[in-house]
């Protein structure tokens, strides 16, 4: 494949002109998926557990309030 080449004429010098680094581009995408997916995750662990926590302290609370008549 050929590269992109500058030529200054009046000094005749070739120079290699700056390419985009896609590979690097790719990689901080893919590290930046990474990290939204990891925070989504954290999210709904916290969110299930806090759920999880109200429904159990709202079944003993109920047990508590409504003693079984005996």
């Amino acid at each position: 494949m050929a590269r992109a080449q500058q030529c200054d004429a009046s000094r005749g010098i070739i120079t290699a002109m700056a390419r985009p680094n896609y590979s690097g581009e790719k990689r901080r995408k893919e590290l930046e998926k990474q990290k939204k997916k990891e925070e989504k995750k954290r999210r709904k662990l916290e969110n299930a557990s806090a759920t999880s926590t109200d429904e159990s302290a709202t079944e003993s609370g109920e047990q508590a309030t409504n003693p079984s008549p005996g």
